[in-house]
């Protein structure tokens, strides 16, 4: 009933071609599995069940972690991977989670649901657990308009192979409204606004990391760095991490 639904609301989908239309159909069939909540509370239930060290990964796209409850809210991750609209309140239980690790993801929502998931982030570890958030920084941004080092032509080279082949003109302003526009970022975060952020919802100790490095082990060599060019994404990465209190 909700997959005929859902072609309902679609009518482009019975005019596409048969291949088009399979395809459809089994999108929104398998979509429609993700986000039963039957999957979701099994997949949770059967995590928790096996992993006495709680670990729980919000927006794990292809960057799959082993140990870790693995989520995420778009339709083209595996069925193995939970189902997690982040924006709401966790179908988690309270104090359960020893580390909570979020990599460019945050900036994908906007400010007050950010509020939210880190509320939510801070009920769902247990005192004394830590969160690792990795995500643009708007500082390197500016920078690139305002003040670019000869090393930004890298990226901005690389941006305009990758993002705006056909834009008949590229300067670094191109790039940051590309950076919004095509990346579907809501709210590109400074270090201050982000601190600000994760103290008002709750965490303590918070302070700023490199890259893959943390004083806490199960936190090093987390983000998914293969996914661009060597040593870009240490330049669009700025890390928190912060620690609920007991």
């Amino acid at each position: 009933m909700r997959l005929r639904s859902a072609i309902d609301r679609n009518p482009w989908i019975k005019r596409s071609s048969p291949y088009r239309l399979t395809r459809s159909i089994y999108h929104l069939s398998r979509n429609t599995v993700r986000k039963s909540g039957w999957l979701t509370q099994r997949s949770i239930r059967d995590y928790l069940d096996r992993h006495p060290v709680r670990k729980l990964h919000i927006g794990c796209g292809d960057n799959r972690l082993d140990g870790w409850l693995n989520t995420e809210f778009e339709g083209h991750a595996p069925l193995s991977v939970a189902y997690l609209d982040a924006t709401r309140p966790f179908p988690l239980p309270t104090d359960t989670f020893e580390f909570v690790f979020s990599e460019h993801m945050i900036e994908h929502v906007p400010l007050i649901a950010a509020f939210t998931m880190l509320q939510e982030c801070c009920r769902v570890l247990k005192p004394g657990g830590r969160i690792r958030i990795s995500t643009p920084p708007l500082e390197y941004l500016i920078k690139l308009v305002v003040n670019p080092a000869p090393e930004d032509e890298e990226y901005l080279l690389w941006h305009r192979q990758e993002c705006s082949p056909e834009s008949p003109v590229f300067t670094a302003a191109v790039a940051v409204a590309d950076y919004y526009k095509q990346w579907g970022h809501e709210f590109v975060y400074d270090e201050p606004t982000l601190r600000a952020l994760m103290s008002k919802a709750g965490f303590v100790s918070i302070e700023k990391l490199a890259l893959c490095e943390s004083s806490e082990p199960e936190l090093r060599n987390l983000e998914h760095h293969e996914r661009l060019p060597e040593g870009m994404l240490r330049r669009l990465t700025f890390t928190l991490e912060a620690v609920k209190p007991f």
